[in-house]
């Protein structure tokens, strides 16, 4: 397996519109928590009591997360209200090839052909 490699040719973008975005559901996808993550940690580090850290940071990540979700669902709402409608929908991207070709090292090449020919056979 490691002297072989499948290549990918003729590539392209298709985008599948998975339903129409709304508001409510902007807000909902930017209510992300990583936000609240990237906000929690650092204030942890500033953070002044005799607390134990366990529990200190527990508190901040918790309340990092709150906070992530409220203003991610404030900017999400808000950034799809000033879109105007050009883009009022939700898809998903992948690249697809239109053909792939597998090639392997003149070492293994007659060893790997065997599986693929067994492979085609099946498919016919």
């Amino acid at each position: 397996m490691e002297h072989t490699a499948i290549i990918g040719s003729d590539l392209r973008m298709v985008e599948t519109v998975l339903g129409r975005l709304t508001r409510g559901r902007a807000a909902l996808a930017g209510a992300g928590t990583w936000f609240g993550l990237l906000i929690g940690l650092p204030l942890s580090v500033f953070a002044a009591g005799n607390h134990h850290v366990l529990v200190l940071v527990l508190v901040l990540m918790l309340s990092g997360l709150a906070y992530g979700a409220v203003f991610g669902a404030v900017f999400g709402f808000a950034g799809h209200a000033l879109s105007g409608g050009h883009r009022d929908f939700s898809s998903r991207s992948r690249i697809v090839a239109a053909r792939y070709d597998a090639v392997a090292d003149t070492e293994v090449a007659e060893e790997a052909k065997n599986p693929l020919i067994t492979l085609a056979r099946r498919e016919e």
